[in-house]
């Protein structure tokens, strides 16, 4: 259970396995609509402004085999976002527990809820993570993307032209 002073703004439009069932758990929430919004999809220009109106985000585990886009990951970065996730291998890749990201102790409601309350109770942790990731988040941008490529590329041709 999430503590009670925190709302959960569910943002994109997920698929769920059981549409019916997460109706029937959404409307056994206490105080349902004052604790958690449903936004559905937002357009991309909007994204930013989304973020910038929370105080983490949470990435729900992705079950093996779906698809999982780090772009939100980076856009959150970029907006100073503290970041609730499990430590799965395509997030630890380059997040960094308590620096860069809060890492729930394993891929469970319980320990998500758990996460996000530790968090939300430490103004500290959450500024000390929104520091590390926004010194992170000039690494991810489009622009150094294509420099990384750019310098790549070169070396690679460089080194064919050796032979």
């Amino acid at each position: 259970r999430l503590p009670q002073n925190v709302r959960l703004r569910l943002v994109g439009t997920p698929e769920f396995r059981s549409p019916e069932l997460f109706e029937t758990l959404l409307a056994a929430v206490p105080e349902r609509e004052k604790r958690i919004s449903l936004a559905g999809h937002v357009p991309h220009h909007a994204v930013a402004h989304e973020l910038r109106k929370a105080d983490a985000m949470v990435l729900p585990p992705v079950p093996q085999g779906k698809y999982f886009s780090q772009i939100k990951v980076f856009e959150a970065l970029g907006c100073a976002l503290p970041i609730v996730a499990c430590p799965l291998p395509h997030l630890t890749a380059f997040l960094e527990h308590g620096k860069t990201a809060f890492f729930a102790c394993e891929a469970s409601a319980e320990a998500m809820a758990h996460a996000v309350g530790e968090l939300m109770r430490s103004p500290q942790l959450r500024e000390t993570i929104r520091q590390g990731s926004l010194a992170m988040a000039g690494d991810y941008t489009w622009d150094a993307r294509a420099v990384k490529i750019r310098d790549f590329t070169a070396e690679a041709i460089g080194a064919h032209l050796r032979r």
